[in-house]
């Protein structure tokens, strides 16, 4: 039983990368876990992944700056209407 409680934990922490990628909603998750699978068994390529992971590339990131670009054009207009162009 306790091999069992450590195969799943060593399980989680192999995967932690894809785990992370997918509850941010990173945008590139599938090629985050592909690498994972293939080169995560390696120090190097887990750290990667998890780095990856970890950057601000995700979905919420991505509405985020439509909603600054949208406010942008927003003030944008009310200055030019405000100074008559």
């Amino acid at each position: 039983m306790e091999g069992l409680i450590l195969l799943v934990l060593l399980a989680i922490l192999y995967f932690l990368p894809t785990i992370v990628a997918s509850k941010r909603g990173h945008r590139a998750a599938a090629a985050i876990c592909v690498l994972n699978i293939f080169l995560g068994w390696t120090f190097i390529g887990w750290l990667i992944a998890l780095v990856w992971s970890l950057t601000g590339d995700t979905r919420a990131n991505e509405a985020r700056k439509i909603e600054n670009l949208a406010r942008l054009m927003r003030n944008r207009d009310a200055r030019n209407w405000r100074s008559g162009a």
